[in-house]
């Protein structure tokens, strides 16, 4: 029989070369995964299971460590640390039960790696004395108690209040469930086509063609209907975008620029439901993003109404005639909204992040609205409900922008209610503009 390939040395891999890379762990865990091939499903499952459950407790492990390691964590080779950080949060996690094989295993995955004997000696007694031991208790700290940096916190509570921003966080540390957008007016056959091939499926409760998918640690490629472009992968606040772009006022465009297309989520989504006469314009300056946007358009069959193009918004110069019915940015964002699904993001991003992109969010914003023909629609999007990029960012907009005007999505939209979110994760949003839809159960946080 042929071994299986260990799971925790895939998972070492991938945390050394995220740590410092300031690169998405999805990112660097799907190239990875390319170059560590996991056949097995409980294989690829486990490795979810450590690395992005780490990202929910990293500070509170680093805090164990530094406790118990003769050696400062920064000290240590990048491979040893990530041992020692995911074997110590499964023996304090989803291991707890089975210390001493967990051991062994950490121990056999740090020298698959190529860890020196002392090296892998080391990880051997750092996390058998936490077997023997236990965990020291946590100070009173709320960074560590909640899993996420102090400064983020202290924004939370300065802009919402010390509950609000716990619940925020708590919500941030629960897994997300893989959220699918069958195509417009085909989610029963979809779900029906799940079912059968033994998925428990789910519809979303407010985009019209969401599909939630509880614990799929699989490939996405194996689900059925993906080579005939049946869904994409996409979280239901991020469905609403596109729903709410072409309604009201929008409703009938034709002539549509997605400025940020990024993989193409919301420009499919777009010529989906603008219908055979819209043709969508894809910007996209970076190489693979648009190699991979090229690959979903024909995926799903959308190669007659989205044409791609490289480069920025600012190369779109309005005096050669390029004016839309509907321009979307989707802008680059801090992505504070979405850590649920990237837990990541917490610690790749610092204080002084929102700040350089709110400017060039505003940057965007600016351009954009030179594209947008007389009587046109601009509809603006971030994965963040950071005052700086959402509000601030609007009303300043708006400031020296008096042609522009609001519209309320709500008069034409179903939008979930405070009570659809369980806590009250929906602000409305001052001046009548839109809704900050956060966390509801399987939404991303989205400000559109």
């Amino acid at each position: 029989m042929k071994a299986r390939k260990n799971p925790r040395r895939t998972a070492i891999e991938i945390l050394a070369a995220w740590e410092g890379s300031g690169a998405s762990l999805t990112v660097v865990r799907d190239r990875m995964f390319r170059r560590f091939p996991l056949a097995d499903a409980r294989d690829r499952g486990l490795v979810n299971m450590l690395i992005f459950g780490l990202m929910r407790q990293l500070n509170r492990i680093d805090f164990f460590l530094s406790r118990r390691s003769e050696r400062p964590l920064a000290r240590l080779d990048k491979k040893v640390r990530a041992a020692l950080r995911l074997g110590i949060f499964e023996l304090y996690g989803p291991g707890k039960d089975r210390g001493g094989g967990v051991v062994n295993e950490t121990v056999a995955a740090v020298k698959a790696a190529g860890a020196p004997k002392w090296q892998a000696g080391f990880v051997n007694a750092v996390m058998r004395g936490f077997v023997a031991d236990g965990f020291p208790e946590l100070p009173g700290d709320r960074g560590l108690a909640l899993g996420h940096p102090g400064w983020m916190l202290a924004r939370w509570e300065k802009d919402r209040g010390a509950d609000m921003a716990a619940e925020i966080a708590a919500e941030n540390n629960r897994r997300p469930d893989l959220c699918l957008r069958a195509r417009p007016g085909r989610r029963p056959e979809f779900m029906a086509k799940l079912a059968a091939a033994g998925f428990s499926a789910a519809a979303t409760g407010i985009a019209a063609a969401g599909v939630r998918l509880a614990g799929f640690n699989g490939r996405i490629f194996t689900l059925p209907g993906y080579k005939e472009g049946e869904f994409s992968v996409q979280d239901e606040a991020a469905q609403l975008v596109a729903e709410i772009a072409l309604a009201g006022g929008a409703a009938g465009a034709k002539n549509i620029l997605d400025a940020c297309a990024g993989v193409g989520g919301k420009s499919c989504h777009l010529a989906d439901l603008g219908g055979p006469d819209a043709v969508v314009v894809a910007l996209e300056p970076e190489v693979s993003r648009r190699e991979l946007l090229t690959a979903n358009i024909k995926r799903f069959g959308l190669g007659g109404r989205i044409k791609t193009k490289s480069g920025h918004i600012a190369d779109l110069a309005p005096a050669r005639g390029n004016l839309f019915d509907l321009v979307l940015v989707d802008a680059p964002c801090s992505g504070l909204g979405v850590i649920r699904r990237h837990p990541d993001i917490r610690w790749n991003r610092n204080p002084g992040d929102i700040a350089s992109l709110a400017a060039r969010q505003k940057e965007l914003l600016r351009q954009a609205a030179a594209l947008v023909r007389p009587g046109g629609h601009l509809v603006y999007a971030a994965c963040s409900f950071e005052p700086e990029e959402t509000v601030a960012l609007i009303n300043d907009f708006l400031a020296v922008r008096p042609l522009f005007s609001l519209e309320d999505p709500g008069n034409f939209c179903r939008l979930p209610p405070p009570s659809a979110c369980g806590t009250a994760f929906s602000f409305p949003c001052p001046a009548k503009w839109a809704w900050m839809v956060f966390s509801a159960p399987g939404c991303a946080g989205i400000f559109p």
